[in-house]
C-alpha cells in the first residue's frame, strides 16, 4: 500500500522474522542506542522504510537497524 504522498506504507516482499531474528535486531538496537545515547544528533532506528530515490519512489529498503548522523 501507498500513502497519499506516494511512498509505500511497507514492502510488499517483506518477509515474517523468526523469533530469533526479532530477538537479535531488538538486542542490536539496544546497545547501539545506549553506545550513542550522549551523542547529539545521532539517530538509531529499526524497521523503517527508506525511501533513496525520490525520482523512482519504488527504491526503497527496510534495514533492521541503521544508525543515522545528522
Amino acid at each position: 500500500p501507498r500513502l497519499g504522498n506516494g511512498y509505500p506504507e511497507t514492502l510488499e516482499d517483506a518477509m515474517p522474522e523468526p523469533d530469533w531474528h526479532y530477538k537479535l535486531l531488538a538486542y542490536l538496537f539496544a546497545c547501539l542506542t545506549r553506545f550513542y545515547r550522549a551523542v547529539e544528533r545521532v539517530c538509531v532506528s529499526a524497521n523503517l522504510v527508506v525511501c533513496y530515490d525520490r525520482a523512482d519512489r519504488r527504491r526503497c529498503l527496510s534495514p533492521d537497524v541503521f544508525v543515522t548522523p545528522g
